[in-house]
């Protein structure tokens, strides 16, 4: 497969699917890193993102990604 752009980091196990009103949703597993509105969460449980069900929104489902700092050595 050829991207349009190098990806950020390894891609995750996030599959793409389309309900039966033409709609798309994204579904992640357990583990997987995602980022929403410019912050990377880890997603703790699979799951189908749903409107409604953003990070803020539902914070059990996820847990904040930290940078990690630079050595300082």
């Amino acid at each position: 497969m050829k991207r349009s752009r190098s990806l950020p980091s390894v891609p995750s196990t996030v599959t793409v699917v389309k309900d039966a009103a033409g709609r798309y949703f994204a579904t992640h597993q357990a583990g997987d890193v995602v980022t929403c509105n410019g912050v990377s969460h880890r997603c703790l449980q699979g799951r189908t993102a749903q409107t409604g069900r953003e990070p803020p929104a539902v914070p059990a489902l996820r847990q904040p990604v930290r940078p990690r700092c630079p050595d300082t050595r």
